[in-house]
């Protein structure tokens, strides 16, 4: 019924009409799936001046392949231009990668702020990384806060992350080790292994709490699991220690006898090949 309803207003030149329909063709939502019809709509309607569609052109026109940028380039430009938010988004990321356009980082500050000023949450963490490393603007460590601020409130991890950083090292604000610890932690229970593998590095080093080796290489192992390769380069390192940190130990429990610790030592290396051998025999059995 809604199909039959669209097309006939659609036939009637009714741009809303054309570009609902158009969406319709592209989910398969009430119609059999067919994403040129979809494009064959959208481009009517972005004729007629209508700024989603226009939008949609050019994420078609991106799907299709790097071939389409130029003109993908062209409909985000006409969409942002009538204030689109998210077209003003995807026009500051061609300026920024030189997709379509040549690169231009000062005109990508410039969509993004538009965008983030209007609450678009991507928006406002690339705005907060423009301002954190320079990017089209001059470094503004207070301005990166203030926006990666926004972003992290709405729950962007990326933004949760960063601004973690600006705490930890004190870039716009006092070192806060606590605050940096809850604004990992909030990354990483959405399975962020950049801050997983932060605050591995606050337990390795203390900073905010005990040092805890066992903790540091439990949140190094969480990352180095998705494939985070400084969390995979700290495991050994953090193994080292917690052997250094053992030998210790016992060092201390044999009254400081270096001697009678190395033969513990010895003696508990092969205790755990024993067992590991056994547990091999009964496998194989």
């Amino acid at each position: 019924m809604a199909a039959t309803y669209f097309k006939r207003a659609a036939g009637l030149g009714n741009v809303d009409a054309i570009l609902e329909l158009g969406t319709m063709y592209e989910d398969g939502d009430g119609v059999r799936t067919d994403i040129r019809k979809a494009m064959q709509l959208y481009r009517t309607a972005a004729e007629l001046g209508e700024a989603n569609a226009q939008r949609n052109v050019a994420l078609l026109l991106d799907k299709e392949g790097e071939h389409n940028a130029v003109e993908a380039a062209h409909f985000y430009k006409l969409a942002a231009a009538q204030g689109l938010t998210e077209a003003e988004y995807n026009l500051a990321t061609c300026y920024e990668e030189g997709t379509g356009v040549d690169v231009d980082l000062e005109e990508a500050k410039r969509w993004y702020a538009r965008a983030a000023e209007k609450g678009d949450t991507d928006s406002e963490f690339a705005l907060g990384l423009c301002y954190d490393v320079g990017r089209g603007v001059d470094v503004d460590f207070e301005e990166a806060r203030r926006w990666y601020a926004r972003a992290a409130a709405k729950g962007d991890h990326d933004a949760q992350v960063n601004l973690g950083f600006l705490y930890e090292e004190g870039n716009g604000v006092e070192v806060d080790f606590d605050e940096a610890k809850r604004l990992y932690e909030l990354a990483a229970a959405q399975g962020d292994a950049v801050a997983e593998c932060s605050i591995g590095d606050l337990y390795a080093d203390g900073l905010g709490v005990d040092v805890d080796l066992e903790e540091a290489k439990r949140w190094y192992e969480r990352a180095a699991s998705q494939g985070n390769e400084e969390a995979i380069a700290r495991i050994p390192k953090i193994e080292r220690k917690l052997v250094r940190a053992a030998a210790r130990k016992l060092l201390l429990a044999l009254g400081g006898d270096l001697d009678a610790a190395v033969e513990a030592l010895r003696h508990a290396e092969s205790e755990s090949e024993s067992e590991s051998d056994s547990d091999s025999d009964d496998d194989s059995s």
